[in-house]
């Protein structure tokens, strides 16, 4: 076997420098890194993991006691826990006790021979003593879940108590009168709570009669045939999806009619069956969030899962048609994409057809200010630079229509409603795709020891994310000399000149970083010369180290990110989903973008005011922004405003940068309106903005002339 001696002497370095290379420590030179792991990789060298764990105190161990893995409910929370415990260097074992009392003794037993740095535990115990007994830990590292043992310090739950009003409204507006519930046992916290409030919002109807069973997970199946012994069951309420099963198969075999529908706690997976009805439970959400509890020592705090009220109201499933078609004219985009995926639905749902037509920017533009041509579509997605503009001459006010479609705003951020839908507090559009920039990068370059070394040695501070756009700049520009030096095959990052629009994006991140507005206390719109100069300066002196595409949208630079060319990246994050599905995704990081000021993207969806299908486009918009069409959307890559997808872990999944949309979208800017009610073409104005920098650029024009310039044209608008 190779020993670390074998490697100091072929690398000519001593033994500790070898030591500090191999277990990513110490002051040492980006030269005799790159000695070692020659050195390491030449002989063969394989670490031995188990004796390294040694060496560092142990293995980074969290435990896991569950009474099975057949409910999903503990395998989304086992996926939850693993998926967040490995991004911090921490293995999860497992530990099964099918929830019986003697088998979680023998488990503990095992435990306690064990190095662990946390315990999650579904227990059989009453009280929580067998566990502080025997594990030397902390009670705080110690985490009781869905089960309340006495004396417990530390206990996490999911509440279902929301879901409990939600089936209590259901069964009193669908006029049920015997309901049956099958449930976990009362000794678990969150069914405890679910039955107090189900009865409690019941109290007062002495119509509905309510038949409880309450059984443990491996007694299921037996126990589900006890509810066909009730004959007029009008609805069944399930505390999980395995109660389900069990209960159907019971039904069919005991039973000659249909069993009644049934309404459950379930995952967030959609399940689109006749006679079932689902409420979605964060059950993989509690697995993450039990993770940072362990990790950071925050106290845990309940999971509270929205109500999902479908704000469909009007339609009946059809397949017969109507004879009726609606036409929305949109851009060409990750959310159309998905959009087209799903207008079958639609046409199922409503016998409506639905035709989506894409035309790109400029045309779009066009045609909302040709009236003989906005004849043609019931329904337009405007960008939000423009939509102020065009709102009160292309849209019927939605309130117009029906008042309940501004509960479709209801999980969308206020601050965002005022930008995409209202104009002079109006009410003429939902937010359909909104996307804000964020800076996306290779975290294993990030990552990498001898990289960091070689940035310490020029620059003499550690290598770290962007805060400002100077070390971004700098951070560019070394990735940039890596490449020439043949170091790495990635350039540090690029830029999109094109197109005007382009170029004014990439510039105006740039000096709203550094404080710099378009809109003062008077009209019309100009730049702030003093901030504008050297936002201009650092943008040109950019292009020398980054790579310049002659494109007219980011789609050719987020390819390049893909193909592993490029080290960091800006862009609008709706760009980015497809790089989600690729097979760098897991060497994605994503953080917010430097100087903190991004610039916000996308549009909104409203009804022509001269359309004639108003009422058809309508049931349209009722259906598009109902919460399993926002989710679906979501998944299938589209953009979204609802708050509701950046806690998804279906779409946190895929797209993990959406947790830091709400953080995004708060610091976001894009000024296409004045407070004073002033409202300009922001798209000419970028458009003016970004083909006098193209000047410059081409060497046609000088800084200090280009804003001169910039600011007379804008003086004429």
């Amino acid at each position: 076997m190779t020993t670390i001696k074998d490697i100091a002497r072929l690398a000519g370095v001593s033994h500790g420098t070898v030591s500090n290379v191999l277990n990513l420590r110490g002051n040492v030179s980006a030269a005799k890194i790159s000695a070692v792991k020659a050195a390491a990789k030449q002989l063969g060298y394989q670490a031995n993991a188990q004796a390294k764990s040694l060496r560092q105190g142990g293995a980074k161990t969290i435990a896991l006691i569950v009474p099975d893995m057949i409910s999903e409910r503990y395998q989304l929370l086992y996926s939850g826990l693993n998926q967040q415990l490995l991004k911090q260097g921490y293995v999860l074992e497992l530990f099964l006790t099918e929830d019986l009392e003697e088998n979680e003794k023998k488990q503990l037993e095992v435990l306690a021979t064990r190095q662990c740095q946390g315990v999650v535990i579904v227990s059989c115990f009453d009280d929580v003593m067998p566990y502080y007994n025997n594990l030397s830990l902390a009670p705080e590292k110690i985490i009781f879940i869905y089960r309340k043992p006495r004396h417990a310090k530390t206990f996490y739950d999911i509440d279902m108590s929301e879901g409990a009003k939600h089936f209590s409204d259901i069964i009193k507006t669908k006029k049920y009168t015997n309901v049956g519930v099958f449930t976990d046992l009362l000794s678990f916290y969150s069914v405890k709570k679910f039955k107090d409030n189900l009865e409690l919002t019941l109290n007062n109807n002495e119509n509905i009669n309510v038949y409880w069973n309450a059984t443990r997970t491996r007694e299921s199946h037996k126990d589900a045939f006890d509810f066909l012994q009730y004959p007029a069951i009008d609805a069944i309420i399930c505390t999980d999806f395995e109660k389900v099963k069990h209960v159907r198969n019971a039904w069919y075999l005991g039973r000659t009619d249909n069993c009644p529908p049934i309404y459950t706690f379930s995952s967030e997976e959609l399940r689109f069956e006749p006679g079932l009805y689902c409420y979605p439970i964060g059950y993989k959400k509690s697995g993450t969030d039990i993770a940072e509890i362990l990790i950071s020592g925050r106290q845990p705090i309940a999971h509270h899962e929205p109500v999902i009220l479908d704000h469909l109201r009007n339609y009946q499933e059809s397949s017969a048609g109507t004879d009726k078609e609606i036409n929305l004219l949109t851009i060409d985009s990750p959310s159309s994409t998905a959009l087209k995926k799903l207008l079958p639905h639609f046409y199922r749902m409503t016998g409506i057809r639905a035709k989506v037509t894409c035309a790109p920017f400029d045309e779009l533009i066009k045609i909302t200010e040709n009236e003989k041509q906005v004849a043609g579509y019931d329904l337009f997605r405007v960008d939000m630079a423009t939509f102020p503009r065009l709102a009160k001459d292309l849209f019927e006010p939605l309130n117009n229509l029906d008042e309940t479609l501004s509960t479709c705003l209801n999980n969308i951020p206020a601050n965002i409603v005022n930008r995409y839908s209202r104009v002079d507090d109006v009410f003429y559009a939902i937010p359909f795709d909104p996307s804000v920039q964020m800076l996306f990068y290779r975290r294993d370059l990030f990552e990498d020891q001898k990289i960091k070394r070689l940035y310490f040695e020029r620059f003499k501070r550690d290598m770290q994310l962007p805060e400002s756009y100077e070390e971004f700049d700098r951070l560019a520009a070394f990735f940039s000399r890596l490449r020439q030096s043949g170091e790495i095959n990635m350039t540090g990052t690029c830029a999109t000149i094109g197109g005007a629009e382009m170029i004014a994006t990439e510039f105006l991140q740039r000096y709203y970083a550094r404080g710099g507005r378009l809109l003062h206390e008077k009209s019309p719109p100009c730049l702030n010369k003093e901030i504008a100069l050297p936002a201009l300066k650092n943008y040109i002196e950019s292009l020398g180290y980054a790579r310049c595409l002659n494109s007219t949208w980011w789609q050719d630079s987020v390819a390049q990110f893909e193909q592993r060319e490029l080290a960091m990246l800006i862009v609008y994050m709706n760009l980015f989903t497809d790089v989600a599905h690729s097979e760098i995704s897991p060497l994605i990081g994503y953080a917010p973008v430097p100087g903190g000021a991004p610039l916000l993207g996308g549009g909104s969806v409203g009804i022509s005011k001269y359309s004639k299908n108003k009422e058809q486009a309508m049931l349209f918009l009722q259906w598009l922004f109902s919460p399993t069409i926002v989710e679906q959307t979501g998944l299938l890559g589209g953009g979204s405003a609802y708050i509701n997808n950046s806690c998804s872990t279906g779409i946190t999944d895929f797209y993990p940068w959406s947790t830091l949309c709400k953080q995004c979208f708060d610091a976001g800017i894009r000024e296409n309106h004045a407070q004073n009610g002033y409202y300009f073409d922001l798209h000419q104005v970028e458009y003016i903005i970004g083909k006098n920098i193209l000047d410059v650029i081409h060497h046609d024009s000088e800084l200090i002339a280009c804003v001169a310039e910039i600011n007379r044209k804008l003086a004429l608008l």
